[in-house]
């Protein structure tokens, strides 16, 4: 916040001490004491930035701000503190994509209000908006190019201000205001006011968001115009503590365009990234067919002649630039705007392109889109191995939620708990359903009650849940250089398009109701010497691998580690054991039905045929490894990962009553596995080391223990979609609490909590 005191006086000021302080409830914190000389008669301004940690102390709420020095005493001035609640350990997010998640609802944008009273009318609606959406979220992500408010087109008598050419750059209009004319239509400033005044955070994101502009950065000039236009957003942002980053596409991004958009200037950008792929590598790039006849040849063992040779060079280093396309963007949009505001986040969303170690390259954050798309749901398990999988990239993973389908309560919860397993830190909700004021009033309150329950519970259990990590015991294997081949159409009866990643997807599920825990296996840790960490190796369908990952893996099964091989897998490293399962389940299911929303068809055929190959799976494991909690049926998942000593389990309920291939509808429109989920009462058992307690119930659980050494409980999934257990070498018997020897007057202190 910037502060301004003006001393002014008829008379010459005597010295003394300048004072600025906070007052509540009859009590007075100084946040501002200068010593100042003897002042001659007249005006003299002083000017401050009060920061956030100014008064990170204090508790949040309405204060009054007062200055004095010596006899002088000035006006009263309202000031809201307020919890900054966008760093929370697992953030709840509200995207803007085709939703009502916007705080602009409820009133017209009006440049330049006939009244200050209409201004602040205005400015009173989104605050109110702001406190009902803080409710719920902790951070905002606006979608204001394409979706909501951001249609409306915009007239200003003057868009010369620098404010104005942000929101002019965000909304992607002709003209907007400047708030040199009027302060109140400050638009991009009156939205951080009022979600400043709940504490929430912002992350922008600008109108890139479609995929015609996806190769806008293989044109010099467009690339310097667009990284300014950033650098604006960045100028005009940085006096505000609550935003945090930058979104610089929406998730539908395609490297290459989306010919549902038109894009005039595509066929030129293309070419331009030809020149300077040639330019780079010294030849022209590969062409589909030639990758298809390298990639044939390898899969049928035919001699590989360097013609061929030539085609696979060329085809993967050509594949590899466009998975390259939008981490590249990223990269020169953090280099542009790093040196003006270092602390932003970059996130991606979908993620964009292919591979995400590339594509989502420079980010911090990564939005990972499960259970909705423009027909219908997806996969119902998304929530867990999209995020499961695209934590290979190094970010931070959000898990976003569509509500479209009007998923009814427990099926949220489950999702949710489905997506923190998985690995994401932060939960969004875009697309349909939100509680929110509009100006017929408020809507969809059914879900208020829903969302509020996931924010307690990421709120109690972030903290906690930050230090957890996935240290699994088996890896499921993500080839890079096979990726590179899934849009081929090829000729073998073992070749599946997605198999890379809707192989892994179905390796993941299987082990997950089999009670194993796992990770996502890329070449880049293998070549850090990541895989020498995991006891076993599962290998979906592999056709194509590089010399040095194959001899990895061989040296992996040589030293006694398992490597188990899909079916249809034409590149067997030596060691590997195939077995009776193709793990291509969920990409038939995708290609066959594509995961309608209004016939559940899909999840009918694909469930019971996870847990089919799930039993061959287990007994391919079998002797080998032995899963650290498992249930007695294949009903419910399982996810185990660590923190220190201790061990945390999540287990949520898998059983949605479509599985019969049923086309209900119920009452909230929809069909029925998005609303529900059966109530179960599930025997499950752990390892026998150690004291477990359930997390929900905040107690120790009654365990029966079994001649093989482990200990069985129920899980209580009928009043609780989801349960999430520790593990602990010891009973708790108390908390050792922590505390610095010293503190500063008005710095935070951090306590630590160790059980003992």
């Amino acid at each position: 916040v910037p502060i301004s005191v003006v001393a002014r006086s008829a008379a010459d000021i005597p010295a003394g001490t300048l004072r600025v302080a906070l007052r509540r409830d009859g009590r007075e914190w100084t946040v501002v004491e200068q010593p100042v000389a003897a002042l001659a008669a007249g005006t003299h301004p002083f000017h401050w930035r009060l920061d956030g940690s100014a008064s990170a102390a204090l508790t949040p709420g309405d204060y009054t701000l007062v200055a004095s020095l010596g006899a002088l005493a000035s006006n009263t001035w309202s000031l809201r503190l307020s919890q900054r609640r966008g760093a929370n350990a697992i953030p709840i997010v509200a995207q803007g994509m085709l939703c009502l998640n916007h705080l602009e609802l409820g009133v017209p944008y009006v440049n330049v209000p006939r009244s200050i009273a209409e201004a602040n009318h205005a400015r009173a609606v989104w605050r109110a908006n702001a406190a009902f959406m803080g409710r719920t979220y902790d951070l905002w992500m606006p979608e204001w190019s394409f979706s909501g408010p951001g249609h409306a087109t915009f007239q200003g008598r003057d868009s010369s201000s620098e404010v104005a050419q942000v929101e002019r750059i965000l909304r992607d209009v002709p003209g907007l205001p400047a708030h040199e004319v009027y302060r109140y239509p400050g638009y991009f400033e009156s939205i951080c006011d009022a979600l400043a005044h709940e504490g929430m955070s912002l992350m922008v994101q600008a109108p890139e968001t479609w995929a015609p502009m996806s190769l806008i950065h293989t044109v010099p000039r467009e690339v310097d115009a667009k990284m300014r236009q950033y650098q604006l957003i960045a100028q005009s942002a940085e006096k505000y503590e609550n935003i945090v980053g930058l979104s610089p596409y929406q998730y539908r991004t395609s490297p290459m365009g989306n010919s549902e958009f038109p894009d005039q200037n595509r066929s030129g950008r293309i070419r331009e990234l030809r020149r300077q792929f040639i330019a780079k590598h010294g030849f022209e790039p590969g062409e589909l067919s030639q990758g298809g006849l390298f990639l044939d040849a390898l899969m049928t063992a035919k001699p590989i002649t360097p013609e061929l040779a030539d085609h696979g060079k060329r085809w993967e280093a050509w594949a590899g630039t466009l998975d390259a396309l939008t981490g590249d963007f990223n990269g020169l949009a953090r280099a542009a705007i790093a040196p003006l505001v270092p602390g932003w986040k970059f996130c991606g969303q979908g993620p964009a392109g292919g591979y995400v170690a590339t594509s989502s390259a420079h980010c911090d954050v990564i939005e990972a889109m499960v259970g909705c798309e423009d027909g219908g749901w997806a996969f119902a398990w998304s929530s867990f191995l999209y995020p499961k999988t695209v934590r290979c990239s190094g970010a931070t993973v959000w898990a976003s939620m569509g509500s479209m389908a009007g998923a009814g309560p427990t099926a949220f919860r489950n999702f949710v708990a489905a997506a923190l397993a998985g690995g994401a830190r932060g939960i969004c909700y875009f697309w349909g359903a939100v509680p929110v004021v509009t100006p017929v009033g408020a809507q969809n309150l059914h879900l208020d009650s829903e969302f509020r329950e996931v924010q307690a519970l990421t709120r109690r259990y972030g903290p906690m849940l930050s230090h957890v990590a996935a240290r699994a015991d088996i890896a499921v294997l993500y080839p890079h250089r096979q990726l590179m081949y899934e849009d081929l159409k090829v000729e073998h009866p073992q070749w599946r398009r997605y198999m890379v990643e809707f192989g892994a997807w179905s390796a993941m599920a299987q082990l997950a109701l089999l009670g194993y825990d796992c990770e996502v296996l890329t070449e880049e840790m293998i070549d850090a010497g990541e895989l020498d960490r995991f006891k076993a190796l599962i290998i979906p369908g592999l056709h194509r691998l590089d010399d040095a990952h194959r001899g990895a893996i061989e040296r992996f099964a040589a030293a006694g580690r398992p490597v188990i091989a899909g079916s249809l897998s034409t590149l067997m490293p030596a060691g590997a054991t195939r077995i009776d399962n193709d793990f291509a389940d969920i990409v038939y299911t995708a290609n066959a039905w594509a995961f309608q929303v209004f016939g559940d068809t899909e999840h009918a055929w694909l469930l019971p045929e996870l847990r089919r190959r799930a039993t061959v799976l287990g007994a391919a494991l079998a002797g080998k490894l032995t899963p650290f909690a498992s249930a007695d049926s294949t009903r419910v998942l399982f996810q185990t990962d660590r923190a220190g000593a201790g061990r945390y389990t999540w287990v949520w309920n898998g059983t949605y009553p479509s599985w019969l291939g049923t086309d209900r509808f119920t009452a909230y429109g929809h069909e029925a596995n998005q609303v529900v989920v059966m109530p179960l009462r599930e025997t499950i058992s752990f390892v026998g080391d150690g004291v477990t307690y359930d997390l929900l119930a905040r107690q120790p659980i009654v365990a029966t223990a079994r001649p093989d050494g482990r200990v069985a409980t129920e899980c209580d999934l009928a009043s609780s979609p989801f349960r999430l257990y520790v593990t602990l070498p010891t009973a708790v018997t108390g908390v050792r609490l922590e505390a610095p020897a010293a503190a500063a007057l008005g710095s935070l202190v951090r306590l630590r909590a160790t059980p003992i």
